[in-house]
């Protein structure tokens, strides 16, 4: 399969870029590359795997289209991309938007436009749950465990929008 990782610079995205190249699978991501140490990551996913990034910022929609409409031929498009910090999101919460929401809009209207064939994988962070106080969390030897979610939430936990991010 081929696969398109927006997004696939950060911590989950290079692991998801990883594995699949490990499985046999194609993969291209799309990164503006302005987080820290993601160009660290670019290095190594193209060294060790001949993973590409086109350097894209979502949220330009003409960019994106123009990506779009001369690669057109992905099965899968894992959506990654976003901007990721509580800070950053209260202090501009107008460029947070323009990120997480729209740039979501413009991969989604891509796809729609240029492979509607392809299917698109939306992944988020635990931060639209809140803090999760409520919720037991067991320490193990390599990681904290939700005790009653040992296999991760699901869309069936409500919803708690705190700042900007989390919306």
């Amino acid at each position: 399969m081929k696969w398109l990782i927006t997004g696939g610079l950060g911590f989950i995205g290079t692991n998801l870029s990883k594995y699949l190249a490990e499985s046999g699978h194609e993969v291209i991501i799309i990164d503006d590359l302005t987080r820290d140490g993601v160009a660290q990551n670019e290095k190594y996913l193209n060294q060790n795997f001949g993973i590409r990034n086109i350097p894209i910022d979502i949220s330009n929609r003409n960019k994106l289209e123009d990506f779009f409409k001369s690669n057109n031929d992905f099965d899968c498009v894992a959506h990654l991309a976003g901007q990721v910090s509580f800070v950053a999101s209260v202090l501009n919460p107008y460029r947070d938007f323009e990120i997480n929401a729209l740039g979501t809009l413009n991969v989604l209207e891509c796809v729609r436009k240029y492979n509607d064939a392809a299917t698109v994988i939306g992944i988020s962070s635990n931060k639209i749950y809140g803090d999760l106080e409520s919720l037991p969390i067991i320490e193990t030897e390599k990681r904290y465990v939700l005790r009653d979610w040992p296999n991760g939430l699901n869309e069936s936990l409500p919803l708690s929008f705190e700042g900007p991010y989390g919306c």
